[in-house]
């Protein structure tokens, strides 16, 4: 029930006054943590989604800005086999954003 990358990004913005953009969202009910390696790098791309429209630029009207980043951190909890960084970087760029980047709490090997 604790949301790690939730309770950094609070403190982030907080603390620091970064910009965060909530854009995506995941389209499937299953938890990466509960699928095997396999399983995790055969998961088709369509399994994130980047936000409408409208609710993007509510968003953006929210956090006085007038258009998305070229530039972002994508935060994660744990990066086990990369495949939802590399699937949201692609969601991301797709929409329009120049430069993905990565941060994450754990990696494992």
């Amino acid at each position: 029930g604790w949301d790690q990358v939730a309770e950094l990004s609070s403190i982030l913005e907080k603390k620091y006054r970064l910009q965060l953009l909530p854009v995506l969202y995941r389209k499937s009910s299953v938890q990466q943590k509960k699928l095997s390696r396999q399983m995790r790098l055969e998961q088709k791309e369509e399994a994130y989604g980047f936000k409408a429209g409208q609710e993007i630029n509510e968003l953006l009207l929210k956090k006085g800005l007038v258009s998305l980043p070229m530039e972002v951190v994508l935060m994660d909890d744990v990066i086990t086999t990369g495949a939802t960084v590399n699937r949201c970087a692609s969601v991301l760029k797709a929409n329009g954003i120049a430069r993905v980047y990565a941060m994450s709490l754990f990696m494992v090997d």
